[in-house]
């Protein structure tokens, strides 16, 4: 006699009657932690961390954890008849108060122009506004900026990026009248270490020249100013003309209160899994439906009896072509075919299958509502997204590239994040969302997320040969993007490096991505992972993710850890320190970026000042250092010290 097993419980995403369309799952007005509500004082909103003063078309003032990020206020101006004009509002109104989104109207009439915002504020800090610019009769104008100025202080660094186009991640100019220009990309961040501000346009229609100085940073006396050059030539305005944008400050959220715990791959300690795009957890690739619901349920509680959540892998730009309800909706939800062609759908045996499908479309209703489905279904602790873009869209059956000119939906791209984080966090507040970023760095979508992994391009030896890999992976880069702190996210790095056959970079990466907090998770190729295992063991023996510490980042160690060495280590020596907060014990990594070995002296005596008589050990061997606190740190490799206090017993 047969006994039947528990039933599992099902569903089928293929349902001829589409109830994604109706079901807006993810759509709520809860704020969702750690975010607070907004609060609204005259034209003053505040939301976490940060606050907007909005009583212009633009913000006047912007200020994220008590700095001040703007040294006056965004000004558009118009230039007519030779003469530059400032357009300045005659009303502003908030047509609608809550605590998850305040609507923002703003109106001006300048140089024969009605100039209209409409717009919203939202509860994760992100300004939205969409501009127009119309009048009775045709108008002629010869320039029409967006200008805003920095204070010195919050904008020592600036970052641009496009989806398969360009990432800059620099220093921003110092000096006066040496502008730096660049073409349009529809995402600029400016900041410094602890705050920035991100701005986004999603396409360069209506810009008069996109391709040739459309964006302008340029040094003043007291302001770095971000001018972008919206039309630099005369034109007449017929019909009106129609831009958005998106303005948000930074941190975006607080850093996890877990993040030392929070280990990803196949690391010491790691309390995270995932799924992947294939049987049994995946009829297709990344369609959210199981093509076995018994085994992908079996595979969920084995990690959950082995204390491992469990993530569940999907993309927000793709699912498979062989589904029915895709089919269905192809020509709507269809990007581009020119997105195909790019690497990140390829393997050796050809396309992964991916349809490419854009979040502007209706299939962010659609995967929202299949991540609704598999959250309940079957107890997963999140997402893995991967392929999350936002890339290029010209398929105007959803409104991209209205004006023929190729749209990046980061607004959709962000909104379906929000979403799928909302549904995640509703079934399990400590839910995480972990994504995959490639090389990108959008805080209004990591806003979104709890753990990002960087990047798999680095693999590609061909178009990244050592000397540009050596250039592109900059200490900017890293003081941007490494540290996760703009964003609230625990940045983990992706091996893919280790598929490149020109060398062992083991050593050369973990000095790259240690130094600001974070590890790299083994996965890919052929890359010898025992260093970061015995990098990540030796901060969990001192105690991270259990113990309280804080952790200095390398722009801010304390003046009592002082480093010298020969030669000078200057740029090329880059330290970090963790401190428990109970014993005052340190763990530092002190990571050489040169060609050439280091010999790094920790000054011993200052050092004692602060924490009393103190041995060190190596924190990987735990062989004490019997000397002079000398540490020998080979050309772009590493070394980790463990410091503590001198007791008996402990010499």
């Amino acid at each position: 006699m047969s006994v039947a097993g528990p039933v599992v419980s099902t569903y089928e995403l293929d349902d001829p009657a589409e109830p994604w369309r109706t079901a807006a799952a993810g759509i709520t007005a809860r704020v969702m932690p750690p975010y607070k509500p907004l609060v609204k004082q005259d034209s003053l909103v505040s939301c976490w961390g940060r606050t907007y003063a909005l009583e212009e078309l633009f913000p006047t003032a912007v200020s994220s954890q008590g700095q001040r990020l703007l040294a006056g206020p965004v000004k558009l101006l118009l230039k007519k008849d030779g003469q530059w004009l400032e357009a300045k509002a005659k009303n502003v109104t908030f047509p609608s108060l809550a605590e998850d989104r305040i609507e923002h109207r703003g109106e001006s009439d300048v140089g024969g122009l009605q100039i209209r915002t409409t717009g919203w504020i939202e509860y994760d800090g992100l300004f939205r506004t969409d501009l127009s610019l119309s009048s009775d009769e045709p108008v002629t104008i010869d320039g029409l900026h967006l200008v805003f100025a920095f204070r010195p202080e919050a904008s020592i660094f600036h970052h641009l990026e496009a989806r398969w186009a360009s990432e800059v991640y620099e220093r921003s100019p110092t000096k006066p009248g040496a502008p730096v220009d660049y073409p349009w990309l529809p995402l600029v961040w400016v900041g410094n270490h602890d705050v920035g501000l991100t701005i986004v346009t999603e396409s360069s229609d209506g810009w008069s020249s996109p391709q040739k100085g459309a964006i302008r940073f340029e040094r003043g006396a007291e302001a770095l100013s971000l001018t972008m050059r919206i039309i630099s030539e005369s034109r007449e305005l017929g019909a009106p003309l129609r831009l958005r944008f998106g303005i948000m400050a930074t941190p975006a959220k607080p850093m996890p209160p877990d993040r030392w715990s929070i280990i990803v791959g196949s690391l010491p300690g790691t309390r995270i899994s995932w799924t992947w795009h294939n049987p049994p957890a995946q009829k297709y690739f990344s369609y959210p439906q199981p093509s076995d619901f018994t085994k992908t349920r079996e595979m969920v509680e084995n990690a959950h009896r082995a204390g491992r959540r469990i993530m569940y892998y999907i993309t927000t730009s793709a699912t498979g072509i062989e589904a029915k309800v895709v089919k269905r909706n192809f020509s709507d939800w269809f990007m581009a075919a020119d997105i195909l062609k790019g690497e990140e759908w390829k393997t050796g045996s050809g396309l992964v299958g991916a349809g490419a499908c854009c979040p502007a479309s209706g299939f962010a209703d659609f995967m929202a509502w299949a991540v609704e489905q598999v959250v309940t279904h079957l107890d997963v602790d999140g997402l893995y997204i991967d392929n999350p873009g936002p890339y290029w869209c010209y398929n105007t059956r959803h409104g991209c590239a209205a004006g023929g000119t190729r749209t990046y939906p980061f607004f959709a791209v962000r909104d379906l994040h929000k979403r799928l984080y909302t549904i995640v966090k509703k079934h399990k507040p400590n839910g995480l969302i972990w994504e995959h970023t490639s090389r990108t760095f959008n805080p209004i979508q990591l806003a979104w997320v709890d753990v990002y992994s960087d990047g798999e391009p680095w693999r590609n030896a061909k178009h990244y040969p050592r000397e540009k890999l050596f250039r592109r992976f900059s200490r900017t880069y890293m003081q941007i993007t490494g540290t996760g702190h703009q964003v609230g996210a625990v940045p983990s790095y992706l091996s893919s490096i280790g598929v490149r056959t020109d060398g062992d970079w083991s050593h050369w990466i973990l000095s790259r991505v240690l130094p600001w907090g974070q590890m790299v998770w083994g996965a890919h190729g052929w890359l010898d992972g025992t260093p970061a295992t015995a990098a990540t063991q030796a901060r969990l023996d001192f105690g991270l993710g259990k113990e309280q510490v804080t952790f200095y980042r390398p722009h801010e160690l304390p003046p009592w850890f002082d480093i010298g060495g020969k030669p000078a280590p200057g740029e090329d020596l880059i330290v970090c320190l963790w401190q428990r907060n109970g014993d005052g014990a340190l763990l530092a990594v002190l990571a050489n970026w040169a060609d050439h070995p280091i010999q790094a002296r920790i000054h011993e005596k200052r050092l004692a000042g602060h924490l009393g008589p103190c041995v060190m050990h190596d924190a990987l061997t735990n062989a004490p250092f019997a000397g002079p606190f000398l540490v020998s740190v080979p050309a772009n490799a590493f070394r980790m010290v463990r410091i503590e206090r001198k007791e008996e017993g402990n010499q």
